[in-house]
């Protein structure tokens, strides 16, 4: 009986660490990264409202985030042909990894400043691709060509009653571009 009791603990034993040493499994992997250039925004041209009508009343002038840079005002009284100048929506060259899919983030309010302590507000800017197409809200992508790299930029100026007459300029406003 004690031969048995000895071989029973034998091969239990041996089955045990047998057991114990198949389930040791080794295995290896890798890591990889990929560099890719830094997005970058660089300006072309300044936003210009053109030449706007001083009223009683006040009003706000729309310039559209377009290569045409077409503006709209309420009331259209604001608006003129006579010395209108050029109005000109911003607009930026996007740089980066080419394919990559990218957002703009637009300043909320921006100050203009006038003669004396006059100021005007320019507020819900608006950003638009080579293609006209609105993507305030959407994203853009960086072409191999280049074809779309420009955005522009327009925005809603706002007019106090009787604004005072005088030239107007911002100070440099920001706008910012990253990579989704």
């Amino acid at each position: 009986m004690k031969k048995l009791i000895i071989l029973f603990i034998a091969v239990a034993g041996f089955g045990v660490s047998s057991y114990a040493q198949s389930s040791v499994i080794n295995t290896t992997a890798t890591s990889t990264a990929r560099i890719i250039a830094p997005i970058g925004v660089e300006k072309i041209t300044n936003m210009d409202f053109g030449t706007i009508v001083q009223n009683l009343t006040g009003g706000t002038v729309r310039l559209n985030a377009l290569t045409t840079a077409t503006r709209t005002a309420s009331p259209t009284t604001l608006i003129t042909s006579i010395n209108a100048g050029v109005p000109t929506a911003a607009s930026f060259t996007i740089t980066g990894e080419t394919n990559a899919t990218y957002t703009v983030v637009l300043p909320a309010d921006v100050l203009l400043q006038g003669p004396l302590t006059n100021t005007m507000h320019m507020t819900d800017m608006k950003v638009a691709n080579y293609l006209d197409a609105d993507f305030t809200t959407g994203t853009n992508s960086i072409s191999a060509t280049g074809a779309n790299n420009v955005i522009y930029v327009g925005g809603l100026l706002t007019l106090g009653a009787t604004q005072a007459t005088g030239q107007y300029t911002s100070a440099a406003f920001a706008i910012t571009v990253a990579y989704n």
